[in-house]
């Protein structure tokens, strides 16, 4: 047998959000196949399973600015990527800033290593950073290019990088169902919302407005908000205003098993003006629950099949999602339809399906 194949994974965090989340699936997938795994976090955040050694630089956001830690860490991370001799890394991180970027171009990863760099959501200024006609012909050397969508695949093709590829997100369907099945209990039927909520662009504010004005509060269903953030004080003062009916709202924090509340949910609602391949859709998919989700760049469309497993609604529509909402409460054909087609309709997220997708990678990748 050859020498084990050792591969670098560096994310903000092991926790707190989907991209995270992707991050801590990888780790379990590479060390299923074998390889010497280690993830680098910027934060020691380890709220998700993962496997291999994890190496925190320790940025949490409570330091507040620090240059001199800023730049121990940076050359800690120099010295991580360059004394290992890692076959591949992995870099899922938001990659925007241009001076960091070109440093870590430079400085951090050396040249004998593959580079494979992910790219989560449509606003591709996020991982491809300005200016563009100086990084594109730096991106066109790295070895891969992955999109969590199609979408974003072509968008990625159209700035003229070819080095580019799909690998959808995966699901861990036994950890899934195992979780899934934890005792609980709910006194009133709910729907669900999952997200950060420290960014505008899950739109919370949406999904409560559409909640309230689709007339569930009043047949006794109630709307939980999963996620935690700086804007949860705000969302909860919105609440309070627009709905008339006292707690009909809740805001359960961060979980860390939010599977057990999509498994038990009526279904999910998904109210983001963009996204990349939303881990929540696929997530209460594989937990039997139908989803409704505005029909944002990227993602939602090679998810949804309209009407088969959730309802797709036109982007940023409050109107149409208020509908879409009322919708598949009401309409109990659509909705066991939905409900039946679910969890076969991400079957080929599985897994096995994605982790011999990485693994073809992987193994033909020149390192």
């Amino acid at each position: 047998m050859g020498k084990s194949k050792k591969i670098l994974i560096v994310s903000p965090s092991l926790g707190f959000g989907g991209a995270e989340r992707v991050s801590s699936y990888l780790s379990i997938m590479f060390s299923q196949l074998g390889y010497d795994v280690t993830i680098l976090t910027a934060k020691n955040i380890t709220d998700y399973s993962f496997l291999g050694n994890h190496i925190s630089l320790d940025l949490d956001s409570g330091n507040g600015f620090n240059f001199i830690k800023k730049i121990s860490s940076f050359f800690k991370w120099r010295h991580i990527a360059r004394t290992h001799s890692f076959t591949a890394v992995i870099d899922t991180r938001a990659r925007r800033h241009t001076i960091r970027e070109l440093l870590v171009e430079l400085f951090v990863y050396p040249k004998d290593t593959a580079k494979i760099y992910m790219c989560h959501r449509s606003d591709l200024h996020i991982y491809i950073p300005k200016p563009r006609t100086f990084f594109l012909p730096l991106y066109k050397n790295v070895n891969h290019l992955i999109a969590v969508s199609k979408t974003i695949e072509n968008q990625i093709r159209h700035m003229g990088l070819s080095n580019v590829r799909t690998i959808y997100n995966a699901l861990d369907f036994n950890t899934i169902n195992n979780l899934a099945k934890t005792n609980f209990s709910s006194e009133k039927p709910y729907i669900v919302g999952v997200g950060r909520l420290d960014e505008d662009v899950k739109q919370f504010d949406h999904l409560i407005e559409a909640f309230v004005d689709s007339g569930l509060p009043e047949k006794g269903v109630e709307l939980r908000i999963l996620g935690d953030g700086f804007l949860k004080e705000s969302l909860k003062n919105t609440a309070d205003e627009l709905c008339e009916i006292k707690d009909c709202i809740r805001f359960e924090g961060f979980v860390p098993n939010p599977f057990v509340y999509m498994k038990n949910a009526e279904f999910l609602v998904k109210s983001s003006r963009l996204e990349g391949f939303p881990m929540a859709l696929i997530e209460a998919l594989a937990c039997e629950t139908p989803v409704v989700s505005y029909d944002c760049p990227t993602g939602p469309s090679e998810i949804i099949q309209h009407q088969q497993n959730g309802l797709l609604v036109e982007n940023g529509n409050i109107q149409a999602l208020t509908a879409a909402i009322k919708r598949m409460y009401d309409d109990k054909v659509l909705y066991k339809r939905c409900k039946a087609n679910a969890r076969k309709s991400v079957s080929h997220l599985s897994f096995e399906n994605i982790k011999t997708q990485w693994k073809k990678l992987i193994e033909a990748t020149n390192a």
